[in-house]
């Protein structure tokens, strides 16, 4: 029986005990709710003073810069095959990509212009009639040349532009 009261009088000890600690880290960890942000600002998505901001970084302007990609003339894919699309092609890009640009184009021309003529020789006339279908041609060229050429996965190629579109 000696036993049983030491291992009753040891229960109210534990039960004291742990309903001091529960609040007593409540109280820790809800200053520190508070504290922390306080010490930190810029931690929990707060704005710092702008005395603290050292270096504020500067747009950077695009400047636009072009490159004379050729001319082209195909055979349309129409009924009557006396049809054909005569096209001329710059190419806009950005200044600073100048170099990277031209350079990756002038290696990889001949198959470019492989590719171009035969995915402008398997349109019809009514794909390339008017605003929307010059666009589209525009689109789906500089998607193309942009997959091809480069694999950062960002346009270099900022439009495709035709300086002459002729269907006769």
């Amino acid at each position: 029986m000696a036993g049983n009261a030491e291992q009753t009088a040891e229960k109210p000890k534990k039960g004291l005990l742990s309903l001091l600690i529960w609040p007593v880290i409540g109280l820790v960890f809800g200053g520190a709710g508070f504290a922390v942000p306080m010490l930190a600002p810029g931690l929990f998505g707060a704005k710092a003073d702008e005395s603290q901001v050292e270096e504020k970084l500067e747009p950077v302007e695009y400047t636009p810069a072009y490159m004379e990609f050729g001319e082209t003339t195909v055979n349309l894919n129409s009924e009557k095959s006396n049809r054909f699309l005569r096209v001329n092609i710059t190419l806009e890009f950005d200044k600073l990509d100048e170099k990277m640009v031209t350079e990756t184009v002038e290696g990889r021309k001949a198959s470019l212009q492989s590719w171009l003529l035969s995915y402008l020789s398997d349109q019809g006339l009514e794909e390339t009639k008017g605003r929307a279908g010059q666009n589209r041609l525009r689109r789906e060229i500089g998607d193309y040349l942009n997959s091809e050429l480069f694999d950062d996965g960002y346009d270099h190629i900022r439009d495709v532009l035709f300086t002459e579109f002729s269907v006769q």
